[in-house]
């Protein structure tokens, strides 16, 4: 069996790398889950929806044929779906600039897809679409500052 997964991981990866952040919003990429030592203030998980590691999906791909009731086509397609977690935090308790900061990051990261969305796999396998889906914020207070956490999930239609 074969996957675009590890392809389509790599190049998240690469891609949200070569991000040019703003200055004052730097954004470190983390490959997974997360590492021991997390104190960078802006986090950009890919491959982890913030569940426990060990409970955590880094991806998945449902297969089916790309053309049903061809007999000779050996083509298939899969759509894999991949969590992302944005991560924004400072010392101060303004949870609107965290949803400025946020929305601002999102920005970036949703052109960063739309300009590489010419990403070919190995030969004979293309990527037929990709969206980003799942929404999911999650604003949190403490003494130490406020936090976004910015779920969603980027799903990328994959000719195999």
């Amino acid at each position: 069996m074969s996957t675009q997964i590890f392809d389509v991981l790599d190049w998240l990866v690469d891609t949200f790398s070569a991000i040019e952040w703003p200055a004052d919003l730097p954004v470190y990429i983390v490959d997974g889950p997360p590492l021991t030592d997390v104190s960078q203030p802006m986090l950009l998980y890919v491959g982890w929806d913030g569940n426990l590691p060990a409970e955590a999906d880094s991806a998945k791909a449902p297969e089916d044929w790309a053309f049903l009731g061809n007999p000779t086509s050996n083509n298939r397609d899969e759509t894999i779906e991949i969590p992302c977690v944005l991560q924004v935090r400072r010392g101060d308790h303004s949870l609107r600039t965290r949803r400025a900061e946020a929305k601002m990051l999102t920005g970036l990261i949703v052109q960063s897809l739309r300009d590489a969305n010419s990403w070919q796999g190995p030969p004979g396998s293309a990527v037929l679409w990709l969206a980003i889906s799942d929404v999911v914020v999650w604003q949190q207070q403490s003494n130490q500052g406020t936090s976004l956490l910015h779920h969603f999930t980027i799903k990328v239609r994959a000719r195999a």
